[in-house]
């Protein structure tokens, strides 16, 4: 079955309506669970895109373009023979970081198996108790308690915003090092103390972390722009009862997929984006506080590059260790991705997120993406 068969499927029942790429998504992967998320792609069958499939300007195209992200579904004509004949176009992917040779036949790795190559590689390193640590990163506990119907306080929920701002372009082991001292230095993580600091108070808490050789980058930015974040969560708190209860009804309204309530909270135009978040923080902060979701940061993004679940039509350049520069839906294809693999490893998303993360970065093992694709790929002797 081509994409454009799933595609017309999932939308029968929407014909003549109008949805947003979200929604369409939601659809797909609805009816679809196996969809690539990679060649999700709306646009594809409408007006517009270079990479159009053949349905486009026939009785068979399913979306009229409205706007960006919106779509009208088409009453569309069903062909089984134009389907069979034709494919949706697939972006060609770019050159693997490390090519098999050409003697040998290659595959990547998927599901289980790869899972089990990827726990061998951190068993077999200088990481032998990488499983405590990452319980010791109290994600794994956290959603096993929100399983089990815990709820969180607002100073808990501003907590796990916080600790997400602080793992943003630093080595995490030296953030571990002085969280004994987070809940002293930020008022037990008060989301009403915190929106009152001024630009002094950011500075000397900056300060502080320097002088515990645990340096934030660009000079804490991102503590300052938390600020403004805080106030929202005051003001989203005092609406909704409590912040528990605006993510219960966010959640809802998103279909109960924490994947689209880290797009609401930290993709741009959502209109409920934090200040400070972008959706890779705000993924982590939910983490934190039990949502059970990856986070789309450049160590995971470049992961499943290599491992070939996701696609990056814009990585060029695949030298040493750089990240592929991602789009919003990249993003989403990432955690998706990571869900799938979780699933068939029958672990939480947050442990494999975790793992995978332990292989790429400064604090973990720090591979290269040529070890990465190398540690994905499958290599028999059968000639070509």
């Amino acid at each position: 079955m081509t994409n454009h068969d799933m595609f017309a499927q999932a939308m029968q029942s929407l014909r003549g309506e109008t949805r947003t790429t979200s929604e369409i998504r939601r659809a797909v992967l609805r009816a679809f669970p196996q969809f690539n998320s990679g060649s999700l792609l709306p646009n594809d069958h409408g007006n517009g895109n270079k990479g159009r499939c053949w349905c486009v300007g026939t009785k068979g195209q399913i979306f009229e373009p409205i706007q960006p992200a919106l779509y009208r579904v088409l009453e569309f004509l069903e062909s089984d023979r134009l389907s069979r004949e034709r494919t949706c176009h697939v972006p060609k992917p770019a050159r693997p970081a490390a090519a098999a040779p050409l003697t040998a036949r290659s595959q990547a790795l998927q599901g289980q198996a790869l899972w089990e190559r990827i726990t061998k590689c951190l068993d077999d390193s200088d990481l032998p108790n990488w499983r405590d640590r990452i319980v010791r990163f109290e994600q794994v506990s956290a959603v096993k308690d929100r399983l089990n119907g815990r709820r969180w306080n607002d100073n808990e929920i501003f907590r796990g915003v916080l600790l997400a701002v602080l793992s943003n372009s630093v080595d995490w082991s030296r953030i571990e090092a002085v969280r004994p001292h987070l809940d002293q230095l930020f008022s037990d993580f008060s989301p009403v103390e915190y929106a009152k600091l001024s630009d002094e108070d950011i500075g000397r808490r900056v300060t502080w972390f320097t002088e515990h050789q645990a340096p934030l980058p660009r000079r804490g930015k991102h503590l300052k722009m938390l600020v403004g974040a805080a106030g929202q969560l005051c003001q989203l708190s005092r609406e909704h009862g409590s912040l528990q209860r605006f993510l219960d009804g966010l959640l809802a309204k998103n279909g109960a997929d924490p994947k689209l309530l880290a797009a609401a909270l930290g993709g741009v135009g959502s209109g409920h984006k934090l200040a400070g978040l972008g959706i890779p923080l705000a993924a982590e902060a939910l983490k934190n506080i039990g949502y059970d979701v990856a986070k789309p940061d450049r160590h995971v993004n470049r992961a499943t590059g290599c491992f070939g679940m996701v696609e990056f039509p814009r990585w060029r350049d695949r030298d040493g260790r750089k990240a592929p520069p991602p789009n919003p839906a990249d993003l989403m294809s990432v955690m998706q991705a990571m869900e799938t693999l979780s699933r068939e490893a029958q672990q939480t998303v947050t442990f494999v997120d975790n793992a995978v993360w332990l292989l790429c970065a400064k604090s973990g093992l720090r591979m290269s993406n040529a070890d990465l694709t190398a540690l994905a790929t499958n290599i028999s002797t059968t000639p070509l």
